[in-house]
């Protein structure tokens, strides 16, 4: 990932360090105004489809909804219609509450048949994410090297240039765990 950006290759870090434990600390929140087609744009640039709707979009507001591929598959308008018309609304979800252990969230995602589960505080603030497709990578890989904290570690390559030493900066203010040097 040298090639990329400095930009680039620090997002691409600290995508991976999202992930603590089984919990994603850090989910893409879309608003319900969004059109579809708005969303299948994040979903083709995040690489995921399942999405928590909040009342601004963004991590720590109050979770009105979830949204998954399988609930807008058959809408044909994508232009005209927004998030809010289709999204699953918080009141049908099956959600867990801020301090839930990973165990106990996998047992809520095993016995609900959900694929994901989101992690809520006593007043409905999103705080975390947690994935059926985690739950399988985590049984897959169960020898994944971890940190401290339960993320999964990750190495960035850098080059010898002087320029490199920003790069080196953002990898480490991205939570980079070894950087390498490739001359």
């Amino acid at each position: 990932h040298t090639n990329l950006s400095i930009e680039a290759q620090a997002q691409e870090v600290a995508q991976v360090k999202q992930f603590k434990n089984g919990f994603i600390t850090n989910p893409v929140c879309i608003t319900q105004a969004m059109k579809l087609a708005e969303m299948d744009d994040v979903r083709r640039r995040c690489g995921f489809s399942g999405f928590p709707v909040t009342e601004d979009g963004k991590m720590g507001s109050r979770l009105l909804g979830l949204i998954t591929k399988r609930d807008t598959d058959f809408i044909d308008d994508r232009a005209a219609t927004t998030v809010g018309a289709v999204m699953r609304p918080v009141a049908s979800l099956k959600v867990g509450q801020e301090g839930i252990e990973l165990a106990a969230a996998h047992e809520i995602l095993r016995e609900s048949k959900v694929g994901k589960l989101p992690i809520v505080t006593g007043d409905g603030r999103i705080v975390a994410l947690v994935a059926r497709t985690d739950l399988h990578k985590q049984a897959d890989f169960p020898l994944a090297t971890k940190d401290g904290s339960g993320r999964l570690r990750v190495a960035a390559a850098v080059g010898t240039r002087p320029a490199d030493r920003d790069r080196v900066r953002a990898l480490v203010a991205a939570g980079v765990d070894a950087v390498v040097v490739d001359s």
